[in-house]
């Protein structure tokens, strides 16, 4: 304590006491002042710039209170500071002590950043006059904004909108300016107005309207343009008709003789890969279900199949590659007896398809089926909608690869009554997303889209269209602005109506028209004039009037031009125990991003063949059947049941949203993908298993030209060894193994495709057969 201080002395003793007193005798002195004192490090610089305070005072110190000039303070002993924008600061360090305050004061000499230009708008893309809402995100000091929108008008300000008058793509500048200097950002070709208008005309062509049935687009003559197949009823009449794109905006009836049916689905599809489009036709033809196929045998002639298809009621069939053989199987979904069933018929590569059970934990029936793969794992997933008992639902199953298909537990809306989905990437993220409509139970109607999450899970989300039913939805890149656009045919509460949306970014999808022919019925993109847009083939009745239905073609007049993709590049293949692994690097796109593209995969054994897998596409990589690929967005696919023994021809082309395909990859890649045997002579050879399709047993013939040590072996369509059926020397000649559909632990196995494989010392083959129920 700082004072003066008295003394007081007092003594005591036998005697008495004393005492002695001495005023003010001991005087206490404050300590000096404390010396303030302080380095900076550095004191100058280019904002932001974060400085180093390190206090050097002397003296004794109680507090210190840092002042750094731009309204900041610290009381901290060392501390640093940032300084975000340019000047001239004070920074101020003052101490206290028992002594008394002191403070020194350093100079901080910050320039100021050149400013970072930048922005975004919204809409980029849509009809004349198109107001844009431009947004600033320039980073630094900025007191100036210029901008220039590319159609001679220019503005100031940090946030403008301005009105586009007339139809163009345009560059945007945004001119920044501040203390630190200028920038300037230019974004080429960033809006695009198309002009006012509709984009699409009713060519009135004479297609035969029809409806309660079917429309889709498909080059079944290969000369390069979209033919339309359409399948329906008028007047109590049913039809099935062809007809042959002119390629000068006319089309022609080709009389061809299919099935006339109505309430049913039909497609297009190679199923015996020799580079023609054949018809799977399925429907009521006014007395009986029909399900045929019919193979395309050229010069505009088709043929059915003698193969007898199951028929059941409510029905739907679909083409898809349940194998991952390379050609096409058949599912069918419906009711017998009012009770759900799904088939699968397996393609035998002999104009026949051999009849296996699904055993779907859920089986649905009116109502649709689906392909796809839907978690990029290399084969197709099945996504069915339709009715239970008194329920609807929507089920994605997943393929398990094993030919086991699970349910994936996606939680989507359920609908039925010819409801409708498709499988495409809206958002460019890689994967594949839901468009999905139709009836729910109780008379409600719903159309939405899912976003596909990864792990299988998908949201809604609630992209606000028209709830529709008893109609159908395509995908397709309508104005060419590299993402899918959705559109809806169907009875809604509003009436009948087929809605155009667009897809905005940002799982943001804004109504574009309504002014096609309301029907209740079919749509399909697919340009058919090959101008670079897409075009709508569109099927269907208006209200129930009889007289009142269409099959009308909507020519898309204002879309601006779109680019292919690239071919891709870094080719890979690789094969094992009857497994061809092919693989490929991402291709590019002028509109798209690489990981909304999808590929085409084709497979033969001489070059430029696809006996083994069809493309659906011609050489020069124009497509058959507009669709996103048969591997989707898969960069690697392999092909089961193949001769180990034989050289292959592959290639691989890229596809956008338009259904524009690239130039098939530029180096066609031979593998001779051959396990180092050679094939030997003739009389080595495995034959096909007899009977095949079998139950319970089948028996395996092999021809062997000299004794040799022979292992014969039995795989499920991962590749899976199941069972070993003989390991062992045999002489020269014929022998047969019998296999009684048990794997090696004896219990058995379920039905579906099998895979067995003969290997010897200078031979190898694989042949595929198939066990029913």
């Amino acid at each position: 304590k700082i004072d003066t201080f008295t003394v007081k002395l007092t003594v005591s003793g036998p005697a008495g006491s004393d005492t002695l007193l001495r005023p003010n005798y001991i005087t206490v002195k404050p300590p000096p002042a404390p010396s303030a004192r302080f380095e900076v490090t550095p004191s100058s610089g280019t904002a932001p710039l974060t400085v180093q305070f390190t206090d050097r005072s002397t003296g004794q110190i109680n507090t210190r209170l840092w002042e750094f000039g731009d309204g900041q303070t610290s009381t901290e002993s060392n501390t640093s500071h940032l300084y975000s924008d340019g000047g001239t600061y004070t920074a101020k360090l003052t101490v206290t002590g028992l002594g008394g305050t002191s403070f020194t004061t350093a100079t901080i000499r910050i320039k100021y950043a050149v400013p970072v230009a930048d922005f975004i708008a919204f809409p980029r893309n849509g009809v004349a006059p198109l107001t844009v809402q431009f947004t600033d995100s320039a980073r630094g000091n900025v007191t100036l904004y210029r901008w220039e929108f590319g159609d001679g008008y220019a503005a100031v300000g940090k946030n403008p909108s301005h009105i586009y008058q007339n139809a163009g793509v345009y560059s945007v500048q945004l001119k920044v300016s501040g203390p630190g200097g200028e920038h300037t950002a230019i974004k080429n070709d960033y809006i695009t107005v198309t002009p006012s208008g509709t984009y699409f005309t009713d060519r009135n062509l004479t297609l035969m309207p029809l409806r309660n049935g079917s429309a889709c687009w498909g080059d079944y003559d290969s000369d390069g343009d979209l033919d339309v197949l359409l399948t329906g009823e008028r007047d109590n009449t049913y039809h099935a008709l062809i007809y042959k794109n002119n390629g000068n905006d006319t089309f022609t009836n080709l009389n061809a003789v299919l099935s006339p049916v109505a309430y049913g689905n039909t497609s297009w599809g190679d199923y015996d890969n020799d580079g023609d489009l054949d018809v799977l036709i399925s429907g009521w033809n006014g007395t009986q279900d029909v399900l045929k196929v019919y193979r395309n045998d050229g010069s505009d002639k088709f043929n059915a199949l003698s193969q007898s298809f199951k028929t059941v009621s409510y029905r739907e069939a679909e083409w898809f590659d349940y194998d991952t053989d390379g050609d096409l199987d058949i599912m069918v979904t419906g009711a017998e007896n009012n009770n759900p069933v799904a088939y699968l018929y397996v393609n035998n590569r002999n104009d026949s398809f051999a009849l296996l059970a699904l055993n779907l934990p859920t089986l649905l029936y009116d109502g649709s089926i689906t392909v796809g793969d839907s978690d990029n794992d290399g084969d197709v997933d099945l996504l069915l909608t339709g009715l239970k008992g008194t329920q609807a639902y929507s089920i994605l199953y997943r393929n398990d690869g094993s030919g086991r298909f699970t349910n994936a537990n996606a939680n989507l809306r359920g609908v039925y009554s010819i409801s409708a989905a498709q499988f495409g990437d809206c958002d460019n993220d890689g994967d594949l997303d839901l468009l999905l409509a139709g009836s729910e139970y109780g008379g409600g109607r719903y159309a939405g889209i899912y976003r596909n999450d990864g792990n299988n899970v998908f949201r809604d989300l609630n992209a606000n269209l028209l709830g529709q039913r008893q109609g159908s939805v395509s995908w397709g890149d309508y104005d060419n602005d590299g993402d899918l656009d959705a559109i809806v045919s169907g009875e809604s509460t509003l009436g009948d109506h087929v809605r155009l949306y667009r897809n905005e970014g940002g799982n943001r999808f804004t109504l574009a028209s309504d002014n096609f022919a309301h029907a209740v019925g079919a749509c399909q993109w697919g340009d058919y004039d090959n101008d670079g847009d897409l075009d709508l083939l569109l099927a269907g009745r208006d209200g129930n009037v009889a007289t009142d239905i269409h099959a009308k073609i909507y020519r898309n007049e204002n879309s601006p031009p779109n680019h292919k993709p690239a071919a891709p590049a870094n080719l890979k293949s690789s094969m094992a125990s009857g497994v061809l692994t092919l693989s490929w690097d991402a291709a590019s796109d002028s509109e798209t991003p690489a990981k909304g593209l999808y590929y085409n995969l084709r497979l033969g054994t001489t070059r430029e063949g696809n006996d083994l897998m069809t493309a659906h596409s011609t050489r020069s990589g124009v497509l058959t059947v507009p669709s996103f690929g048969n591997v989707q967005q898969n960069k690697r696919w392999s092909v089961h049941g193949l001769n180990p023994n034989l050289a292959y021809y592959w290639s691989v082309q890229a596809l956008d949203g338009c259904f524009a395909g690239s130039e098939w990859a530029s180096a066609e890649i031979v593998s001779a993908v051959g396990d180092d045997h050679s094939e030997g002579p003739a009389q080595f050879s495995l034959q096909q298993n007899y009977p095949n399709p079998f139950n319970p047993t089948t028996k395996i013939g092999f021809t062997l030209a000299e004794p040799a040590h022979v292992r014969l072996s039995l795989h499920d369509l991962t590749g899976k060894e199941i069972k070993v059926l003989l390991n062992e020397k045999r002489g020269a000649g014929a022998h047969e193994v019998a296999w009684d559909g048990r794997d090696a632990a004896g219990h058995q196995v379920a039905s579906g495709v099998y895979f067995y494989t003969i290997r010897s010392q200078s031979f190898v083959e694989t042949k595929k057969m198939i066990l029913t129920q």
